[in-house]
């Protein structure tokens, strides 16, 4: 079974990325048969990267069956499945100097259906989610709690250095084995209504009506009659990671009027470390733990 592997990662120094990904060995990236930087073609030479690489430019280099791009603050890349372990690959990935790594589809025919699969994806200049997601110190940032790592339909490797390789499906699977197990990670860990993770350029699609404490650094989201959303969920949870200096949140809590409300909700809210309170014998409480 041929499989194509397509890392891709973001980090605050794309040439230190790029130069750390072509020396690792997981890919066959030595003589360049053809290079663009900015669109315009120059010669090609080992030292490409040495060569013509400058802050902001977009670079893009073709090795035959494998490619390799970088552009902005990600580096992008595709070629044969290395000849390692899942352990080995991840050894390899996490000394890089990256935040947020995506690691695309290991099977060109999930593409060719129709209407081809179409999974979200985690980071603008990324691969769109497919085997896994590594993140790497403040990368996890970027996600609606911790919690989400533990609790989702996928399987974790770690790595020294605060790294975290998400698994969306077993690498030796084939096709339609993999796309089966992935579909659902692919919606939990990517830009979706569903999903845990907020891209760092994310950009709100509705607002949230709630109350701002300063004293207590509070949001606090009264509900009655409704229900809420895993969609109004990601908006909190972006608008608690992207908050600016003049209105700092510490926490955000959900008062429900109905305590059955709050109990059907509870387990989602402590996904995201959002708070959960009703009133219990008259007294305003929160509901701890998963429920």
């Amino acid at each position: 079974m041929s499989m194509r592997f397509r890392p891709s990662f973001n980090g605050p120094d794309p040439l230190a990325l790029a130069t750390a990904l072509l020396e690792s060995g997981l890919g066959s990236w030595d003589l360049p048969t053809r290079v663009r930087v900015d669109g315009e073609v120059v010669e090609p030479s080992r030292d490409w990267l040495k060569r013509h690489g400058a802050p902001n430019a977009t670079i893009y280099a073709n090795f035959g069956p494998s490619d390799f791009m970088v552009m902005n603050d990600s580096v992008k890349a595709e070629c044969a499945m290395p000849d390692l372990s899942t352990t080995e690959i991840l050894d390899r990935i996490a000394p890089m100097p990256f935040t947020v790594g995506s690691l695309g589809s290991l099977h060109d025919s999930w593409f060719d259906a129709e209407p081809p699969y179409e999974p979200p994806g985690t980071e603008h200049g990324l691969w769109m989610n497919g085997w896994a997601v590594v993140l790497k110190g403040h990368g996890h940032r970027q996600l609606v709690s911790r919690r989400w790592l533990e609790n989702g339909p996928w399987k974790l490797h770690a790595a020294p250095d605060d790294v975290t390789f998400v698994e969306f499906h077993e690498r030796d699977a084939d096709p339609q084995a993999a796309l089966a197990a992935a579909r659902d990670a692919h919606q939990r860990f990517g830009l979706h209504n569903r999903g845990g993770y907020i891209p760092t350029d994310y950009e709100p699609e509705r607002s949230v009506d709630a109350l701002y404490e300063s004293g207590k650094r509070q949001l606090t989201i009264v509900v009655h009659g409704r229900s809420v959303s895993e969609a109004e969920m990601l908006e909190v949870c972006a608008a608690r990671l992207f908050q600016s200096e003049e209105r700092p949140i510490d926490h955000v809590a959900y008062v429900f009027a109905e305590a059955t409300a709050a109990r059907r909700h509870q387990r989602a809210l402590w996904l995201r470390d959002l708070g959960c309170y009703t009133f219990v014998e008259g007294e305003l409480t929160q509901l701890e733990g998963a429920g």
